[in-house]
Order: structure tokens, then C-alpha cells, then sequence
């Protein structure tokens, strides 16, 4: 999963230890590179891609407004599964997340 950092501390919260968070608050954890790197896959800058593919990353829960939401959708085939106007979580089009995918579009009359 890559997240949004402001989400980070209230997904590891809820998801631990099942699923990892991408990045939490707690930034002197993770070190300047690291979160350099981060800042270029949440803005979509040149060389996102790069880090996305090292990561094998299979979905996002990310602020509807972050750059590489609409990087994904538009370049990385995801599927966005929800979107309230606030929050947005995309997935990839793998069979772990088949009945997720058909439970949004049937929720937005897509079927």
C-alpha cells in the first residue's frame, strides 16, 4: 500500500499487523531519503514511476486532491474503488481485489 502521509498514523492504527502503511508520522523513522523519495511518488515528479514499480505496490489510500491519485488512474490502470471527495483508495485489477472492484461499480450503477 502507498498512503498519504497525513493518513499514515490512523491506518497503522487500523490495520496493523495485517497490512503495512507506507509512511506514519513518525518521519525520524524512516530518514531524509526515504521521505524524499516518498515526495516524489506522492507528487507524481519525474522518476515516480521508478520508485512505484520497487515498491510492487498493489493499491493506494490517498487524499482525493495528491497528484499521484490521478497519476494512477489516468497512467497505471487502477481502479478507484472509492472516492468521497476528501479520500480516495485505488487498486489494481488483481483477483484479490475482484469483489471490491465490482462492489464499487455496482454502488455507482457502472455494472
Amino acid at each position: 500500500m502507498v498512503n498519504s502521509y497525513s493518513l499514515g498514523g490512523y491506518l497503522l492504527f487500523r490495520l496493523h499487523p495485517e497490512s503495512k502503511v507506507f509512511i506514519d508520522p513518525r518521519t525520524d523513522l524512516y530518514g531524509n531519503e526515504f521521505f524524499e523519495r516518498y515526495l516524489i511518488l506522492l507528487r507524481a515528479d519525474e522518476g515516480w514511476r521508478e520508485i512505484f514499480s520497487e515498491w510492487e505496490i498493489d493499491y493506494a489510500v490517498l487524499l482525493a486532491s495528491a497528484p499521484l491519485r490521478a497519476a494512477l488512474v489516468r497512467e497505471e490502470g487502477f481502479v478507484e474503488v472509492y472516492q468521497d471527495g476528501k479520500y480516495a483508495v485505488l487498486v489494481r485489477p488483481l483477483p484479490r481485489f475482484e469483489a471490491l472492484i465490482e462492489a464499487s461499480r455496482e454502488s455507482d450503477g457502472r455494472e
